[in-house]
């Protein structure tokens, strides 16, 4: 049903934000290395 839809939307996106965090925290921790 609908609720599928959604998980189906959801999770992509998780996992997508999960990897731009882990990017940021990288340039983070550059930046204070630096």
């Amino acid at each position: 049903g609908s609720h599928g839809l959604l998980e189906e939307m959801t999770l992509p996106r998780s996992h997508v934000w999960q990897e731009i965090t882990s990017h940021l925290n990288e340039i983070r921790a550059a930046k204070k290395d630096a």
